[in-house]
């Protein structure tokens, strides 16, 4: 798997396609973040999946396909500063 980082903002940013299999996305800055999966190329229109990104913290928080089995993977920050770095693996 290839690492990819991704700069999201406090508006969804798509972070993986329907296609992306497997992948594995957590978020490398302390920031809480969340992640929506969309059967649609098109931004969630309702919350997602809330994660601390604390990736040298004790409790990094990650998504997968485990956790969202189908899809296209979109993230955006909740609170914490003004972007943030998700690294996701394809």
């Amino acid at each position: 798997m290839a690492t990819t980082n991704v700069t999201i903002t406090a508006d969804w940013t798509k972070i993986a396609d329907v296609a992306d299999d497997p992948v594995c996305c957590s978020c490398i800055t302390n920031c809480g973040w969340e992640v929506a999966a969309t059967a649609a190329d098109s931004e969630p229109t309702v919350d997602g999946t809330r994660l601390l990104g604390n990736a040298d913290g004790p409790n990094p928080m990650a998504v997968s396909r485990t956790t969202h089995p189908s899809g296209y993977l979109w993230a955006r920050i909740i609170n914490g500063p003004d972007s943030a770095v998700v690294a996701v693996d394809k």
